[in-house]
């Protein structure tokens, strides 16, 4: 497995709970993790193994990774026909595992967390991202199997390419909460999102600034990290919004933010993974969310909650008044969220699932 996640590293991480749980399901679990220089190796579990890349650079990663594979490949008894080789997104993982499924004949099995065929805003962005479209259909119709999140994901993937593809949704290890009280003198919205280009802040900042024209008693806080800070910053204090906009530091402690909240906002012009949305159903929070393609395998419109078409404005507007004036749709959507995240897998179902998609690439 190659990996991304460092905090696989780090100990009793919730990241090195989940390689155990999967690691059970299997004879042996090696991992390889992009990191930068200073890590070593450590056995995780019994037959759980851990690889740090120690790059210099991103750009070195692809050979360090590269050549730690083939240093495991020749220190353990491998056999071809028991050997999966399993990776996810972004491209550059998929991209290394190919290369070493050339020069070892191993089985390789991708996992895909979005669709980014269907998505327009995405393959316009950049020059990279278009040359990306064309070598992630090339690296998908060269994998043995595909394991995605979604079902409208597998069933447009089945429609362009003949693989063996299997639908798994993200699990999320979160007890339903109950009887929540809310401060009914504040309608809280709550954003979390790093402030990047595709999460289309801006978008919502501009509506917001016409609802707390009409409505005083609503707020808005944006829990955040990472780019565009500056602007949004600056944004905010032009139009005067000081008052009405809260912004706060990231944290993975955000169970407090979703008590508080009266509502959740996507505003994305395109969604890798909508754990947050499944947090938000959890939590009793109902959810607007723009029209992504990773909305609707767990989304009802105005069942659970409303979905908005991007860059809408007027009907992102309508949407927000709204979930603010009716409390009984607003139940109803809390009411109804519950309903859709029985329909998910339990843990032990979901790994299953994965077991069952590392499987698929080795049956031919």
């Amino acid at each position: 497995m190659i990996s991304l996640d460092k905090t696989i590293l780090e100990n009793n991480s919730n990241s090195q709970k989940r390689m155990i749980e999967q690691a059970k399901l299997l004879d042996e679990l090696h991992i390889i993790i992009n990191t930068p220089k200073w890590y070593t190796n450590k056995q995780l579990w019994i037959n759980t193994f851990l690889y740090p890349s120690n790059s210099l650079i991103k750009l070195n990663f692809f050979l360090d990774s590269y050549n730690l594979c083939k240093k495991i490949v020749l220190n353990n008894d491998f056999k071809v026909n028991n050997t999966v080789i399993t990776t996810q997104d972004p491209f550059e993982t998929w991209l290394i595992w190919y290369f070493l499924k050339r020069k070892f004949w191993f089985w390789l099995n991708i996992q895909d967390h979005w669709n980014f065929f269907e998505n327009k805003y995405w393959k316009k962005e950049t020059i990279i991202n278009f040359l990306k479209y064309y070598i992630w259909l090339f690296i998908l119709k060269k994998s043995d199997s595909i394991r995605v999140v979604s079902k409208s994901e597998k069933e447009y993937l089945e429609k362009i390419i003949n693989r063996k593809i299997i639908s798994v949704p993200l699990y999320t290890d979160i007890i339903k909460v109950n009887n929540i009280e809310k401060n009914n003198n504040v309608f809280n919205i709550l954003i979390l999102a790093r402030f990047v280009k595709e999460k289309n802040i801006i978008f919502w900042l501009k509506v917001f600034i016409k609802i707390v024209n009409n409505f005083d008693n609503i707020n808005l806080i944006l829990i955040w990290k990472w780019n565009e800070k500056n602007k949004i910053i600056n944004y905010i204090k032009k139009n005067k919004l000081e008052d009405k906009i809260f912004l706060k530091d990231w944290t993975n402690d955000i169970e407090k933010e979703y008590k508080n909240a009266d509502l959740f906002l996507m505003t994305s012009n395109y969604e890798w993974w909508w754990r947050t949305i499944v947090e938000s159903a959890y939590y009793g929070v109902p959810v607007i969310m723009t029209n992504t393609w990773c909305a609707w395998d767990f989304l009802i419109n105005n069942y659970n909650w409303i979905v908005i078409w991007i860059n809408k404005e007027k009907e992102l507007e309508n949407a927000i008044i709204k979930m603010y004036k009716n409390k009984r749709f607003r139940d109803k959507c809390i009411e109804n969220g519950y309903k859709q995240l029985k329909k998910l897998p339990n843990k032990q179902k979901t790994l299953e699932l994965y077991k069952k998609s590392w499987y698929l690439a080795l049956v031919k």
